[in-house]
């Protein structure tokens, strides 16, 4: 892979002046050390965007917005905030031999980044200047309709490092969901969304989800807005200069106009809460794993098909817990899949103490949805000592010696079978994946899980009809999951319903000691 490394400019962006009034801008507000010429500041705002100076700039400039950019590999890395730290603090040393002085490193960083943030950096990088609109190729529209299909019917949530936070709650879920005083569950199921939403609503999430639709292309990498606007003449700076309407991008608004007249609006309103399965036939598409890739005890026949199965170390932080993921398939003699199973097998000390919050953090080291597992099984365990003891434990300090002297635990994470394979097939499939796991790790073990039916999307809890056959869904799947008990390698089941929340994460509340 290449880097590059300087920014893309234009011929225009000299001819016409702009490049030199950015260079001007910097010369009269340069806040550092001396008092700069002309050519000085030039010279700076060149080596700024990644060229050695002004003249290669100029000689590097293209008459057309280079749109093989990225054809070869090619990665965007100029770094225009480090390049003019590099000039300003040109022979300081940063140093991070103690907290002052990597605060100062800090601070230095965020000041030169205020400043280069206070350039008119819209006046370069620009092919289409004059511009006032753009048309995305025809052969992108199609790629940009998930996004839009997404803003306008469901309501979205923020990914934190700490949490989910709310989003977006504009949307027609939100709208539907606000008539349930006389909608039913069968009204959902058979009306279509135009015959439930006011056309002026209509209307006004068409422009709410289009503006959102065109504002997330721009919030892309650099890279990613190449690609979109290849086919255009456009640069990225061009297309974000122009309003994000249907007068600055007409026929991203009139494709999505389509699309939402002539495949969303003539749906069913209960596809607001619900998913489909995809041309795959399930609900989210699987990678098949190749046998040939396995030892032959992890692949062999299972009836007229074959059962394949893969595990590995997930390398948790150093703890006296260990976590391995595992995946198993039912293929036909082709190769097609007609059922999947996903999950972790956590390996924990049998004759020592160990406490509730370890098991968290090793499980922190592979995935959110495993902590939320294991925090329930927690819960229970905690349930347990007070209903014994009549001891409130926290769940950070129960000693995990009660749960791992009998055996290890595993967690499903994800099942599905094939819409066109038998029903049932699933369970088999997770029966013969806890058979693999006992011949691997040699010991018994407990098994948990939260169920989450993934017919069913977050905006499901909006409305209670919907919510109750969720549940009733849900508990469908535990008692065909509890039949897992006939597999005499099975100690003890922790099954619950997922549960959406905002807020600060599982994992997070354990590091504060706030987990209960």
């Amino acid at each position: 892979m290449n880097l590059i490394t300087n920014h893309p400019l234009s011929t225009s962006d000299f001819s016409s002046g702009r490049f030199d009034k950015l260079c001007k801008y910097v010369q009269e507000n340069w806040r550092y050390n001396k008092v700069l010429t002309f050519e000085e500041a030039q010279n700076i705002v060149a080596v700024t965007f990644g060229y050695s100076d002004y003249v290669e700039a100029k000689n590097s400039a293209t008459d057309k917005f280079p749109e093989n950019l990225f054809n070869h590999m090619n990665h965007f890395w100029c770094d225009p905030v480090g390049n003019l730290k590099g000039i300003i603090f040109a022979g300081v040393q940063d140093s991070l031999g103690s907290l002052d002085g990597a605060w100062a490193m800090v601070k230095r960083r965020d000041e030169v980044a205020d400043f280069y943030n206070s350039w008119p950096n819209q006046l370069i990088g620009r092919w289409q200047f004059d511009a006032d609109h753009c048309n995305l190729a025809k052969d992108t529209l199609p790629d940009l309709e998930q996004c839009f299909e997404s803003l306008w019917c469901n309501n979205t949530v923020k990914q934190t490092t700490f949490g989910t936070l709310p989003g977006r709650s504009t949307s027609a879920a939100t709208i539907t969901a606000s008539m349930e005083k006389w909608i039913d569950l069968e009204k959902i199921n058979n009306s279509t969304i135009k015959e439930l939403i006011d056309p002026e609503i209509i209307e006004k999430l068409f422009q709410d989800a289009a503006y959102e639709t065109t504002k997330s292309i721009l919030n892309e990498s650099y890279q990613s807005k190449c690609l979109v606007l290849t086919g255009t003449g456009f640069s990225p700076e061009d297309a974000e200069a122009l309003p994000k309407n249907s007068s600055g991008f007409p026929n991203l608004y009139s494709h999505m106009r389509e699309l939402l007249e002539t495949k969303i609006l003539t749906r069913k309103a209960i596809s607001l809460f619900t998913n489909t399965r995809s041309n795959s036939g399930f609900y989210i598409n699987q990678h098949r794993i190749d046998p040939s890739n396995l030892p032959q005890k992890d692949h062999y026949s299972f009836g007229d098909n074959y059962f394949v199965f893969n595990s590995y170390s997930d390398h948790c932080e150093p703890s006296c817990f260990r976590s391995y993921s595992w995946h198993g398939q039912i293929q036909t003699c082709t190769g097609d899949i007609l059922a999947y199973a996903k999950g972790s097998y956590f390996t924990g000390p049998a004759k020592k103490e160990s406490g509730g919050g370890d098991l968290i953090s090793a499980a922190d080291s592979v995935g959110d949805q495993d902590v939320d597992i294991l925090d329930y099984v927690l819960n229970e365990l905690q349930a347990e000592i007070l209903l014994e003891h009549g001891e409130d434990v926290e769940k950070h300090d129960i000693n995990m010696q009660r749960l791992f002297i009998d055996g290890n635990l595993i967690t499903i994470a994800i099942f599905e079978r094939h819409v066109s394979a038998n029903p049932g097939i699933g369970t088999e499939l997770i029966l013969e994946c806890l058979t693999r796991l006992k011949v691997k790790y040699k010991r018994n073990f407990h098994i948990a899980s939260l169920i989450n039916p993934m017919q069913y999307r977050r905006d499901s809890t909006l409305v209670n009809a919907v919510t109750e056959q969720r549940i009733k869904d849900s508990f469908k799947i535990i008692k065909r999951l509890n039949s897992l008990y006939k597999h005499q390698n099975v100690l003890s089941i922790y099954l619950n319903l997922h549960e959406y929340r905002e807020g600060i994460n599982t994992a997070f509340r354990y590091i504060q000691g706030n987990a209960g």
